[in-house]
């Protein structure tokens, strides 16, 4: 299938650009390629998307190759793509092989940098029950094979181009997260390693804060109105991780797990939004349709880092199509 869908949407592209004469006055900016706005002055140029939740399914299959597609079509050079947590659907093995050989010979980014998700834990045993030690292993396991980089633990830091990608991971199987002392700790120390230039500092947990972006009411698409506050978030050192957050400049947090769609102006909730001192972006899911926003499946935002601002473009990767009405500015100071 993938040598002859990607032939396939290659000779499809001139009836797609010509669909954007009609498209243009809604969507605007459909010109088919992913480009950065000044590419004379951007400093970092990346890719964020959530939960992709791959397993081997026709439509699955081929939401995945439309986003590689699009990804190795960019017409300029992508230093990083960033998955916020839940890259298979169960964690299993049959899933991590689905996605490696999916991949395999493809290359979306310079560099990949791959979160742990709450669904990445739910890998069961023999006996029929969640382990959170053996699903750990094969996330790292696979996601060497993935990015050609080993690490020995879910919470890790990768430095692209000088800017550091703090990847936390939740401690159990549980759907919400559940962050401890010893991760908090470390968290902290690598904020004041990454801020101290006074360049930006790029944190992804899967799960959101506690009272952010519409939670607990969006975790829910809004059925439960009785929800506790720490549903759909970090249950466990929600309160801690917000204070360390907090303590230092110019740190956005990047998340999922929600499935809220792009959010903004024209909603109730938000996709990006300040707090305390600090940003957070909640991502939509990249597999599924979403709810709340714009609901549609294949969002994601590409991120381009200038000397005074990152600017933050949403995007579908799937009809390869800006939405410039969901576009964010997180300011550098």
């Amino acid at each position: 299938m993938d040598n002859f869908y990607f032939e396939f949407r290659k000779k499809a592209e001139p009836l797609a650009k010509a669909a954007s004469i009609i498209t243009y006055p809604v969507l605007k900016g459909f010109d088919g390629a992913i480009k950065p706005k000044h590419p004379s002055r951007v400093r970092l140029f990346g890719v964020l998307v959530s939960d992709v939740h791959m397993r081997d399914e026709p439509y699955r299959n081929r939401r995945l190759y439309d986003g590689l597609y699009d990804l190795e079509n960019s017409k300029f050079p992508i230093d990083v793509l960033t998955s916020a947590g839940d890259l298979t659907d169960h964690g299993e093995l049959s899933e991590w092989a689905t996605i490696v050989n999916k991949t395999k010979g493809h290359m979306p980014a310079k560099e990949i940098v791959l979160a742990f998700g709450n669904h990445d834990t739910w890998t069961t045993t023999l006996e029929g029950k969640d382990d959170y030690d053996y699903a750990s292993g094969l996330f790292l396991h696979y996601i060497e094979k993935l990015t050609g980089v080993p690490e020995d633990k879910v919470r890790f830091t990768r430095v692209v181009k000088g800017y550091s990608f703090i990847c936390m991971g939740s401690e159990s199987c549980e759907c919400d997260g559940k962050i401890g002392a010893e991760q908090i700790a470390w968290l902290d120390e690598e904020l004041k390693k990454a801020t101290e230039n006074g360049r930006p500092a790029f944190v992804i947990n899967h799960q959101a804060l506690q009272r952010t972006h519409g939670l607990p009411y969006t975790f829910s698409a809004g059925k439960n109105k009785d929800l506790p506050p720490e549903e759909g978030g970090i249950r466990e050192g929600n309160d801690e991780v917000r204070a360390v957050l907090g303590k230092y400049k110019n740190v956005l947090l990047i998340s999922g797990h929600s499935h809220m769609g792009l959010c903004g102006k024209f909603t109730r909730h938000s996709t990006f939004e300040k707090v305390d001192s600090f940003y957070s972006i909640n991502l939509p899911c990249y597999m599924f349709w979403n709810h709340d926003g714009l609901p549609s499946c294949g969002y994601g935002y590409v991120m381009e880092v200038y000397d005074d601002r990152v600017l933050l473009r949403a995007r579908n990767f799937i009809r390869r199509v800006w939405i410039p009405a969901y576009d964010f500015i997180f300011p550098i100071n």
